[in-house]
């Protein structure tokens, strides 16, 4: 059975991870004997098939942008105000245009932190957000998992650097 979980974990990478932790959290906690590996597999498929149908529409909202938000609507939704914003995106040094190789997904610089922040901020399903940003929710974890390790890249060495002068003192 433990086989056939890995089997199905690799197929997994592609749909909201926290949605087939929670379900196989579910099933784990199931009696094996009870539960047989073909009722896994079908209940998971019912899963993804209902996660794609939450997200199919996607199309019909508009992507982000910093003008389709008031000032209160910016701070509640992404926990900055937009020139506090402005602030941390060239803080950051981040590139006014990204692109993955894997599947030539475009992205904008801003759209992407304040996916990232949106993320960080409140945790919810990424199906949830996906009227506020107007992409696929396997694109908008796509994006966010990139841009978390764009800003890692680019700045993990300060908290590097932090510790050690807090060890010294």
């Amino acid at each position: 059975m433990l086989q056939k979980l890995i089997e199905l974990l690799s197929f997994i990478d592609h749909f909201q991870l926290e949605m087939a932790t929670d379900f196989l959290l579910e099933v784990m906690a199931l009696d094996p004997k009870v539960v047989k590996t073909d009722d896994i597999c079908l209940a998971l498929m019912e899963e993804m098939i209902d996660e794609e149908s939450k997200t199919g529409d996607f199309k019909k909202y508009k992507h982000f942008t910093m003008d389709n938000f008031t000032e209160e609507e910016f701070k509640k939704n992404f926990y900055f105000d937009k020139n506090g914003f402005c602030e941390l995106f060239m803080a950051l040094g981040l590139k006014c245009e990204y692109k993955s190789n894997a599947d030539q997904l475009i992205w904008g610089g801003r759209e992407g932190l304040v996916i990232l922040l949106h993320r960080l901020t409140y945790p919810n399903r990424l199906s949830d957000i996906v009227p506020l940003f107007g992409r696929h929710s396997t694109k908008l974890s796509r994006i966010a998992n990139t841009m978390c390790s764009l800003i890692w890249d680019a700045h993990h060495h300060r908290l590097e650097n932090l510790n050690s002068r807090v060890d010294r003192s």
